[in-house]
């Protein structure tokens, strides 16, 4: 009986299931146990020993209660074609909002929550759609997921009235639609360089492919080393529906995605932009194909900083308080803002053209030509003092060979010098 059945084995392979992806797929780091937010990457003290579970997100010190003055972000991410769903498990404690007369002005855990919140958006940035704010003592009892793949995560506490928190925790779940299906796709990070290019041709050009996709977004993410900051130059801004700023615009943001943007473009020009962060975010947003086909961005970014003397933090001067690092100079790209830096450039630099490239240059060229107007002097002063004493010399001369004044002489002076010589022969 065996034998008959094992072509329906083959024919009829059993059915099974897709395995769950693992938490490995999301490429998330194990955190440091003595930071403060370690409790919203997975970390539990438990009897005062770290204990790592990557599905799980607490409040900063769980399960004591939570720290103030903090903010903790985590963004999970899930395997392709999986959601993300979490469960808060035991209890929730946050602080509330609360009238003049202390009374509470929630009746539901996600309302606006002023103080101290927990905030889960369906993307991968503070400016993705929001699911909701959280806070009170209600435990959230609704289906809590992230259909775009990724879930953006903020607990932020004031400095007062700490509570007993919260812990969660998380399942990916095969999703059978996307509702933001370009989230995370139109990402670019460029974080391994002092300056580079941004354009939007092939970022657009990728969306274009899926001519069903309505909205969406492309972020770019600049970052240089923590000491410097970035200096955005946006050579050419087009957008398809120039000052219609719920159609197309460009979002600036700097260090986080949480705060408003520094700047909001939505209009048919833009001008270069110093920040003040080492971390740099463009977000551009377009509402159909229509807009996108129309719209192009190409921008320059470098790496700067601002101190009165650049020369002492080994840095190149830009001619103002402006300072790069001295790899981009002569780089073939604008790094200054009035190109200084790519001004009388040689591949082959001679010793006179690193002269002219250090910081403290212009002091230099100063003391030199006071130099050389107080040698101008000293030589014509000199010059003068000689002429003098010629002149004198031979005024000297004439008036040694005049008589004395009131004495009229006849006899020739050299018959009267032959008559004295005659006189003392004898």
């Amino acid at each position: 009986m065996f034998l008959p059945l094992f072509p329906l084995i083959i024919l009829f392979p059993p059915i099974t299931s897709s395995p769950p992806p693992s938490f490995a797929d999301t490429v998330e780091a194990p955190p440091d146990p003595n930071d403060p937010c370690s409790s919203i990457h997975g970390i539990s003290h438990i009897r005062g020993e770290p204990v790592y579970d990557p599905k799980t997100f607490s409040s900063p010190n769980y399960p004591l209660q939570y720290l103030s003055k903090q903010d903790c972000i985590r963004v999970i991410r899930a395997t392709k074609g999986y959601e993300i769903h979490v469960i808060f498990r035991n209890y929730f404690q946050i602080e509330k909002t609360y009238d003049r007369r202390g009374e509470s002005l929630l009746s539901e855990s996600h309302q606006d929550c002023p103080n101290d919140y927990l905030e889960l958006r369906d993307g991968p940035y503070g400016f993705s759609p929001l699911i909701g704010r959280y806070c009170g003592n209600l435990l959230p009892r609704e289906d809590i997921r992230a259909t775009s793949g990724y879930m953006w995560i903020r607990f932020h506490s004031d400095d007062a009235l700490e509570y007993g928190g919260f812990t969660a925790s998380y399942e990916f779940r095969l999703a059978y639609h996307l509702e933001h299906p370009n989230a995370g796709s139109c990402h670019f990070d460029l974080t391994d360089g002092m300056d580079g290019q941004i354009e939007t041709t092939s970022a657009i050009s990728a969306l274009l492919e899926d001519p069903s996709l309505r909205e969406s977004e492309c972020v770019w993410k600049v970052e240089v080393p923590p000491n410097l900051r970035v200096w955005l130059n946006i050579d050419r801004f087009s957008l398809g529906e120039p000052n219609q700023c719920a159609s197309n615009f460009l979002e600036i943001y700097t260090g986080n995605t949480f705060d408003k943007p520094v700047k909001r473009l939505c209009g048919a020009s833009a001008a270069s932009i110093f920040t003040s962060h080492h971390t740099l975010f463009l977000r551009l947003f377009t509402l159909n194909s229509t807009i996108r086909r129309k719209t192009f961005i190409s921008a320059n970014y470098s790496a700067y900083a601002r101190h009165k003397n650049c020369s002492q933090f080994s840095l190149y001067s830009c001619g103002d308080e402006n300072c790069i690092p001295s790899q981009l100079v002569c780089n073939s790209r604008i790094n200054c803002p009035y190109q200084r830096d790519e001004q009388f450039c040689q591949r082959e630099k001679t010793w006179l053209m690193k002269l002219v490239h250090l910081s403290y240059f212009p002091l230099i060229l100063i003391i030199s030509i006071v130099f050389v107007i107080i040698s101008i002097l000293v030589l014509w002063t000199t010059r003068i003092c000689r002429c003098h004493k010629k002149e004198r010399s031979r005024y000297l001369s004439e008036l040694s060979s005049r008589p004395p004044p009131g004495i009229v002489m006849n006899t020739p002076l050299s018959a009267l010098s032959t008559r004295n010589k005659h006189s003392s022969s004898h």
